[in-house]
């Protein structure tokens, strides 16, 4: 009966873990979406001053 209560306690731990575990890159790349998105504006301006030039060409 020990034997199978651990068992218990360890697939409830695993899946606690686990859960927390999804929850968590979750919020952490939509942060890292919005910082990865202001080194991106300041690059689409730049490749839009060159293509700007190339259109009217």
């Amino acid at each position: 009966m020990q034997h199978m209560f651990s068992g218990k306690s360890e697939k409830a731990k695993i899946n606690e873990p686990k859960g927390i575990a999804l929850k968590l890159p979750k919020p952490l790349p939509k942060v890292k979406l919005p910082k990865l998105n202001v080194p991106k504006l300041p690059k689409v301006p730049k490749l839009k001053v060159p293509k700007a030039p190339t259109m009217p060409t």
